[in-house]
């Protein structure tokens, strides 16, 4: 019996209506990491996937996962880009 990410993925390759989509598993991150480098090693595959035309579909983990999620996007300098700022404030 499997658990966790692994189980999850495994429940998307036999569920016939998402076969359509190309998923691939970045894997664990070594549980041996402190957590400052599983933020970095986790924000680093969110930016690979987008980098190479991917979407994230990031599961499992704590709402403190959302950081590294959040910022493998924003280390992409392309990825978003802000309105300046004197259109939200009178200049």
């Amino acid at each position: 019996m499997i658990f966790g990410p692994s189980a999850t993925l495994e429940f998307v390759r036999l569920t016939k209506g998402i076969r359509r989509l190309k998923v691939t598993d970045g894997g664990d991150l070594p549980p041996t990491l402190s957590q400052m480098e599983s933020y970095d090693g986790q924000a680093a595959r969110v930016r690979q996937v987008i980098e190479n035309g991917g979407v994230p579909f990031c599961i499992g983990g704590g709402n403190d996962q959302s950081y590294a999620n959040a910022r493998g996007a924003l280390d992409i300098p392309s990825m978003f880009v802000l309105p300046p700022l004197c259109s939200y404030v009178p200049c």
